[in-house]
């Protein structure tokens, strides 16, 4: 299983990666850190881990970010610009959902049809 971090640079991705990594081990295959800042990580890019930049300011930046990841950890955090936040964040759910393998066909599960609703109520395309 490939774990995902975003955003990866700062203290909550950082401790989130320090404490995935006593937990499991230090398998770099086993992580891809995303971040704004991808130069921020060069000791763990030095260690063998996988650095791809994402910027929510930047949708390009979202194509092929999360390619390969299963579990996706989504660091969110208290904001004064909780309403900038939450538009480019609505905005980039698109590109976080699809390469985490889900599916829109007739036999999604009912965690599939959740994202489906949520994704319908943010007016997002599916």
């Amino acid at each position: 299983m490939i774990i995902g971090i975003f955003p990866a640079a700062g203290g909550l991705g950082g401790a989130t990666h320090t404490a995935l990594t006593r937990t499991i081990g230090h398998d770099p295959k086993c992580v891809i850190l995303v971040s704004r800042h991808p130069n921020k990580l060069e000791k763990e890019k030095a260690a063998g881990v996988v650095c791809r930049r994402a910027d929510f300011d930047d949708e390009s930046s979202f194509e092929g970010a999360f390619e390969g990841i299963d579990l996706l950890n989504l660091i969110s955090y208290p904001s004064f610009q909780h309403e900038y936040r939450f538009k480019v964040s609505k905005a980039n759910l698109y590109y976080m959902r699809y390469p985490l393998g889900y599916s829109l066909s007739a036999k999604q599960s009912s965690s599939d049809r959740d994202i489906s609703r949520l994704l319908s109520s943010l007016s997002m395309p599916l």
